[in-house]
């Protein structure tokens, strides 16, 4: 018993921390949510020689994201850049795609919380973002992460949360 308690405690631990590519959901394994809705994404960071030439990341699960659904409201596309910022740390721009359902005008509050182990090391909310039914509304964010915490590993994922009312 005492050789396979190692073995058992791996694997407790690796059933236990999230696989990359999939998205946490805070609440519950449904991919429908009454207002808020808190996801955790991948966090696409690339080597810094890259940074500042224009690129734009997606996470692996980035394409997941359409199919979770807050009060009728969901982020359809979105996309990390990095540039290096004059004070030393690093802009990170997040931009993407809110859609809503047909029937619906909503006012969306969007925080997106770079986490790195327990730790917030980068935050920004956008709030009131309106969309009215059949249109899609654009948005675009930035917030200065220190290059430290972008480089450690494991690496930092995107906790996303979003609160819905009616418009």
């Amino acid at each position: 018993m005492k050789m396979r308690t190692p073995l058992l405690l791996g694997l407790l631990l690796a059933a236990t921390l999230p696989v990359r590519g999939e998205i946490e959901v805070a609440t519950s394994q449904n991919h429908s949510f009454q207002s808020p809705m808190v996801l955790t994404v991948d966090f696409p960071v690339t080597d810094a020689s890259r940074w500042g030439q224009g690129e734009w990341l997606r996470g692996s699960d980035y394409a997941q994201l359409a199919g979770y659904v807050c009060d009728h409201a969901s982020i359809k596309d979105m996309e990390v850049s990095f540039e290096p910022s004059k004070n030393g740390k690093v802009r990170v721009t997040v931009k993407g795609v809110l859609a809503v359902s047909r029937g619906h005008d909503k006012s969306i509050d969007l925080g997106l919380d770079v986490v790195n182990s327990d730790i917030v090391v980068g935050s920004i909310v956008e709030e009131g973002l309106k969309v009215e039914e059949k249109e899609e509304r654009k948005w675009k964010a930035h917030m200065d992460i220190s290059p430290l915490a972008l480089s450690s590993a494991p690496g930092p994922r995107l906790r996303i949360s979003m609160t819905v009312e009616d418009d």
